[in-house]
């Protein structure tokens, strides 16, 4: 998404600060009224960044949305997806590895998926701090959910 004031700039030197942020706070003020009167079931997503904000702040907050703070406001859940990287994450229960036959460029067999975990950052509903963890398949989406059953119960 470009914002809107950066579609007429006629250079690139020219700063539009907030101007993403702005344009996609206006754009969910637009629709909120439909989205709440229909129902409506929402999905957004947004990539993160460093956050440079707060230096002092020793080993949290280290990352945060690149949108601005009104569309982490206008959901209802906020949720940060990680990759998991140990070795026990890269292979379903009974062993299987999340690879494919294909190879790349450096003839390492490519992934087919990985474990994630999810945890609730922001929640207007209930507490913040729950943590999830689930198998993205890269092809049929989020699958394992067995696993994920196994787990819970045995906490």
């Amino acid at each position: 998404i470009r914002g809107r004031r950066s579609l007429d700039q006629d250079s690139i030197d020219t700063m539009q600060r907030g101007d993403k942020a702005l344009t996609i706070q206006d754009g969910l003020q637009q629709i909120t009224e439909t989205i709440r009167k229909h129902k409506i079931f929402l999905i957004l997503t947004d990539q993160v960044r460093a956050n440079q904000d707060n230096p002092q702040a020793k080993g949290r907050n280290k990352l945060k949305m690149s949108s601005g703070w009104y569309a982490k406001h206008f959901a209802e859940y906020y949720i940060y997806l990680e990759r998991m990287n140990s070795k026990d994450d890269k292979s379903d229960k009974s062993g299987k590895e999340f690879v494919t036959q294909a190879k790349d460029v450096m003839g390492n067999q490519t992934r087919s998926g990985h474990k994630t975990k999810m945890i609730v950052t922001g929640n207007s509903v209930g507490p913040e701090g729950r943590t999830g963890y689930f198998t993205l398949d890269f092809t049929r989406g989020i699958v394992n959910q067995e696993d994920e059953v196994y787990d819970l119960s045995q906490k």
